[in-house]
């Protein structure tokens, strides 16, 4: 699938056997989200199937960000590198 305003250096066609292979097992463990599911990450409904993996997740993230701000990492006057949230799963 082309990407408008993104190159690549391959042929994505080399990897549709692979990406449908992918996606077959994706749908299969119940890990293909909508678009707006996506970006509510890693908010998820508390029924969602993998809610508690979110959570977790989330509370990693936590964890991580609040060591980040501690050693003064994310834009502050010690590092002029921000911290950039990405929102995956």
């Amino acid at each position: 699938m082309a990407i408008p305003g993104f190159q690549t250096r391959s042929d994505p066609a080399q990897f549709a056997e692979a990406e449908a292979r992918y996606l077959a097992v994706r749908e299969r463990e119940g890990r293909l989200l909508q678009a707006d599911e996506v970006r509510k990450l890693p908010v998820t409904a508390p029924d969602a199937p993998h809610a508690s993996e979110w959570r977790l997740r989330a509370h990693s993230w936590g964890v991580v960000e609040h060591y980040l701000e501690r050693a003064g990492v994310g834009g502050s006057a010690r590092t002029p590198f921000p911290v950039i949230r990405v929102r995956r799963g």
